[in-house]
């Protein structure tokens, strides 16, 4: 009977091109516990910390899509075109490259202090809308 126990409390999860090994299923990082609505109100309130926040990632498309029309760059001016040329998409490749050919893009619409001090305070605004109180 205690081998049945174990059998049903452990698993095999595998390791990146080595051997398996076994792991408790409540401390399996994969296992996905359902989320109630009451579970994300409850998380959504509470507040929170984060330690480190790139500007380039916290920029809104809709500010990106105003500078690019404003300034005619030579960008998307709409959101959904301008998108993929700013964040990782599905269809991106997985790698390094793929993820640093944004910041080349994003980059361009750094133009003057004026812009730049506007992207930050949105940044520091949405975080501060998503319960950040303390943010570096």
């Amino acid at each position: 009977m205690l081998q049945d126990h174990n059998a049903n409390r452990y698993h095999r999860k595998p390791r990146l091109n080595t051997t398996e090994i076994l792991l408790p299923r409540a401390l399996d990082p994969c296992t996905v516990v359902p989320m109630t609505w009451a579970d994300r109100t409850a998380i959504e309130r509470l507040p929170k910390i984060e330690l480190h926040r790139h500007l380039e990632g916290s920029l809104r498309l809709t500010t990106l899509a105003e500078i690019a029309t404003r300034y005619r760059l030579d960008l998307p001016r709409d959101t959904q075109t301008l998108r993929p040329l700013v964040q990782m998409t599905a269809s991106d490749p997985h790698t390094s490259r793929a993820f640093l050919e944004k910041f080349n893009v994003l980059r361009r619409f750094y133009l003057s202090p004026g812009i730049i001090r506007r992207l930050a305070f949105e940044a520091v605004e949405d975080a501060a809308r998503d319960g950040v109180r303390y943010l570096e």
